[in-house]
């Protein structure tokens, strides 16, 4: 079953544009910090990303990293790290700028 999906992964012949291959970049960070970093509101950044999505016929932010990075698009989380673990129950992502928040 994985091994069909990865091989119909690779049979796709997505086509996105520059702002898209630059939000795909950044996808571990939140709307607002994807926006700052590129110059976007995070509403345009919602739109991309849902853009993104249908293209990618994704159904979550996961699904589609999963799916660009299969596709050979680069997304950047060397400069994320995970906090907050304890008070929501899972990781939530930050850009580290200069040291911790």
């Amino acid at each position: 079953m994985r091994a069909k999906l990865l091989a119909s992964l690779l049979r796709m012949n997505i086509s996105i544009n520059k702002c898209e291959r630059q939000v795909i970049r950044w996808l571990f960070l939140t709307n607002k910090e994807i926006g700052d970093q590129l110059g976007y509101s995070p509403r345009t950044v919602e739109k991309v990303i849902s853009n993104l999505m249908s293209k990618f016929d994704a159904q979550t932010r996961t699904e589609l990293v999963i799916k660009a990075m299969s596709k050979g698009h680069q997304v950047d989380e060397s400069v994320y790290e995970p906090r907050d673990r304890a008070r929501r129950g899972k990781a939530t992502l930050t850009l580290l700028r200069g040291g911790k928040k």
